[in-house]
């Protein structure tokens, strides 16, 4: 009866130890379970922070890229300001150069109109001097023909004094008539000579003024063609600052143009980083969510291991305890069982004593 029930103590404390062993293999699935909750866990934790981080990378990048449109746009600016006074100082020198062509036209006009009005006065006075030259021609033709006649009649009065001397009684009249027509042609002459005297004065005059209004209207000549030569300088150098200031602007606008280009890129960039931004922060409000249900489950599942731990620990202890129970009768089976042994061998042995002892 002892031997059963050792026998079924024995099959009890198999069943136990295979319960363990289950109990054992399911903490190790358990464990395992934990273990990849935990991994996910960690997995979500560090994707979280990549995307906090991307986030705030994203913030940076935008921040940057406002800086630099923020940059751009002074930039812009300033060139806007350069351009606007580089047009300005461009129509101020058109201005100025509309100005002086004006100015160079009316000098022009005021100049063609002197010269007209000279070239008259030179024409008139040419006339007019044609007209004493004639005049003083004529007045020293008359001259000679006049001395001539006073040479002939200084003869004629030398042969009349002559016949006077010849015959003094008929002479007197006709010396009286020769002296009165004598003193008659000198008055003339004296008239002529005076006449001749005031038309080379006038001549003289007229020669002087001529020669004043040549030299007048070469020197405005001389005066309109340096001028005009610095005129022409001056407009070439305009024509120069105007092409350069031309050129300028034409760089500057191009300027104007690829800042401007920039700044639209750099504004379709920064919409799309707003709205990648916005993506991450839905993503992140998302992840955010998902960790916070991921944390709520491994703080659930924490505490369901640790109460499961403390009742494993419970259960360890507890087969600990049965354990040794179990080995203490385990110990006192195999030293009954020795006994048991030792016994039956003893009987087997006096049994097979007594059966010799029959049969002698």
């Amino acid at each position: 009866m002892s031997t059963y029930a050792h026998q079924a103590r024995i099959r009890n404390l198999y069943q136990e130890v295979k319960e363990m062993d289950r109990v054992y293999d399911e903490l190790d699935d358990f464990k395992i379970e934990v273990e990849k909750l935990r991994e996910e866990c960690q997995a979500k934790t560090e994707m979280s922070e990549s995307l906090r981080k991307a986030q705030v990378e994203q913030l940076a990048k935008i921040q940057q890229a406002k800086l630099e449109i923020d940059r751009l746009a002074q930039e812009l600016n300033a060139k806007s300001e350069e351009i606007c006074a580089i047009r300005q100082m461009y129509e101020e020198l058109q201005s100025s150069l509309h100005r002086k062509d004006l100015f160079l036209q009316q000098i022009s006009s005021a100049n063609e109109k002197y010269r007209a009005e000279n070239d008259k006065k030179i024409l008139k006075l040419e006339g007019g001097n044609r007209d004493l030259a004639l005049a003083l021609d004529e007045a020293s033709a008359r001259i000679q023909d006049l001395e001539k006649a006073a040479s002939a009649s200084s003869e004629e009065i030398a042969g009349l004094k002559r016949l006077l001397l010849i015959k003094p009684e008929k002479s007197f009249e006709m010396q009286k008539n020769e002296l009165k027509d004598l003193k008659e042609r000198d008055q003339y002459i004296l008239k002529l000579e005076e006449e001749s005297r005031v038309t080379q004065d006038q001549l003289k005059w007229k020669n002087e003024q001529f020669s004043h209004l040549e030299e007048a209207h070469e020197k405005l000549r001389t005066q309109f063609h340096m001028s005009k030569v610095e005129w022409q300088k001056e407009k070439f150098s305009l024509v120069d600052e105007i092409s350069s200031l031309q050129t300028t602007l034409d760089a500057q606008v191009r300027v104007s143009e690829s800042l401007d280009a920039q700044l639209r890129m750099s504004s379709q960039a920064l919409a799309q980083e707003e709205s990648r931004r916005k993506v991450l922060e839905v993503q992140l409000s998302e992840s955010r969510s998902q960790f916070e249900n991921v944390f709520l489950e491994c703080q659930a599942v924490k505490t369901e291991i640790d109460q499961l731990t403390m009742k494993r620990d419970e259960e360890i202890a507890e087969l600990r305890t049965l354990v040794r129970k179990n080995e203490i009768l385990a110990n006192e089976m195999k030293y009954r069982t020795a006994q048991l042994e030792q016994e039956n061998s003893d009987l087997l042995e006096s049994l097979k004593n007594n059966q010799e002892a029959q049969l002698k």
